[in-house]
């Protein structure tokens, strides 16, 4: 009678020690936390963005009323204003709002700016 072949022991992998294992671990969960604070300040810093958008909004439109009154000193005093919330949007604004001027916003192009512009205006009047 055929004996059954019995299978070959395969060979593993030298087990992990405990230490290493807790390392490892630790480890992962270090890049976790760290990545995490990274997701959000980045989140914290476009609240801060979003906050000065509104804001800046709001002085333009103070802006447009003391114009309308012809009140110069009080339309300067708001321009500032809103030139230092427009600094904290960040350099990628001013060139936006410039590369804008240069887009036929009739186009399928212009009419993509104009959808993810209405989008943040509408964010901007919560």
């Amino acid at each position: 009678m055929d004996e059954a072949k019995q299978p070959e022991p395969i060979e593993s992998e030298p087990k992990e020690s405990t230490a290493s294992r807790i390392q490892r671990r630790e480890a992962e969960i270090a890049l976790a936390m760290k990545e995490e604070a990274a997701r959000r300040a980045a989140v914290v810093k476009n609240m801060h963005r979003l906050r000065a958008l509104r804001l800046s909004q709001k002085l333009y439109d103070q802006i447009e009323a003391a114009e309308q009154k012809n009140d110069s000193n009080t339309t300067q005093a708001l321009t500032k204003q809103a030139d230092a919330l427009v600094a904290n949007l960040g350099p990628e604004y001013p060139k936006m709002i410039e590369g804008l001027e240069q887009v036929d916003l009739t186009s399928g192009e212009g009419k993509e700016f104009l959808s993810i512009l209405s989008g943040l205006d509408k964010l901007c009047t919560k």
